[in-house]
């Protein structure tokens, strides 16, 4: 799971430097007070620095600059504090947990960088991202048939990475003198041509639009394509739902990314959040440790269609050769873990 969509070398620019301190700081590559003095130099450098970047030379300056990026603060040699305002213990919390924070981190800061061309994704708070889980499962799927396969696929990618390229694209990048959509127009021009009955244009003879007929054509941009655009209609009637149809007539929808790319805006966090730390509770509490029994561990992870959904628990019970439960407790895991096998395994770690 952790080297799953890593494909962006932004993941290894990030997680190499802050991942090569923490496993320093986690097997005591160096003295403490040598890697606390490193520290120091490189937010000193920092501080006064102007091209920061240009002056970075060794894992000190390079954790400190790449954990600004991330909106990260480094405290110390050993502690790091997330852009959730976590704090990271580095010679406590192992650096596996630590290269996913960072994972995390990275995937904030590139959805931040996207919402600059698509700001509806952060109506529900900066750098969630849209919901890609439903996406994946449709690109993920075994299923091939005539209503999905590799064809739909590569589609569904395309529209989502925004690889359309429209008219209005296409001027945009200065391949085109008119935004029009090519389609529309040259049906005015067939409809008016003078020709129409005895001469029929083909793929090779120059279409030339007067200035008018420019003027009438639509804009050939997404929008138009896939809900206004009588180009589609029939495409449009056959597989898009009909409320979204006449909802797309009636709303403005032009560069929402939901209705362009598929890309659907994250709801807001549930009120009641992850716990932060991990919790034991005796259920019944024996009357003096060790105790002597079987040991009946179980954990459990309920996860909705995004991660701030999940929700962990573990509980374990110890019965005596006679049947009676001596002890019971329960509790929820770490936020790192993130499954059920790792909440089965903390259940386990708990009852030792």
């Amino acid at each position: 799971m952790v080297d799953k969509g890593k494909a962006d070398p932004a993941f290894d620019a990030h997680m190499m430097p802050i991942g090569e301190w923490a496993l320093a700081c986690w097997e005591n590559w160096a003295t403490e007070v040598s890697m606390e003095a490193i520290v120091k130099a490189a937010l000193a450098m920092v501080a006064k620095g102007k091209n920061r970047w240009a002056k970075v030379y060794g894992p000190g300056a390079a954790l400190v600059m790449t954990c600004i990026r991330i909106e990260w603060q480094v405290v110390s040699a050993r502690h790091l504090v997330t852009h959730e305002g976590e704090m990271l213990d580095l010679k406590l919390d192992p650096p596996a947990v630590v290269l996913l924070k960072v994972a995390d981190a990275v995937r904030r800061w590139r959805w931040k960088k996207i919402e600059n061309i698509c700001p509806q994704l952060a109506v529900n708070g900066s750098g969630r991202g849209a919901v890609m889980e439903p996406l994946w499962q449709l690109l993920g799927t075994k299923v091939a048939d005539k209503d999905w396969n590799e064809r739909h696929k590569a589609g569904l990618r395309s529209a989502a990475a925004g690889r359309q390229f429209t008219q209005s694209r296409v001027k945009l990048c200065g391949w085109a003198v008119h935004d029009r959509c090519l389609v529309c127009l040259n049906n005015i021009i067939e409809k008016e041509s003078p020709y129409e009955g005895e001469k029929r244009r083909t793929i090779r003879d120059t279409v030339v639009a007067t200035d008018d007929q420019l003027r009438r054509a639509p804009v050939g941009d997404l929008s138009h394509r896939i809900w206004n655009g009588d180009c589609l209609k029939d495409l449009r009637t056959k597989k898009a739902q009909a409320d979204d149809v006449r909802i797309a007539r009636t709303c403005e929808v032009r560069g929402h990314p939901a209705w362009e790319r598929g890309l659907a805006v994250r709801p807001p966090l549930p009120k009641r959040k992850q716990s932060k730390v991990e919790t034991f509770n005796w259920h019944i509490k024996p009357a003096s440790l060790p105790v002597l029994g079987d040991v009946y561990p179980d954990g459990s992870f309920l996860d909705g269609i995004s991660v701030e959904l999940g929700r962990g628990g573990w509980a374990f019970a110890v019965v005596d050769g006679d049947g009676v439960v001596v002890a019971a407790a329960y509790g929820v895991p770490p936020p790192w873990i993130q499954g059920i096998e790792g909440a089965e395994a903390w259940a386990l770690f708990q009852s030792l």
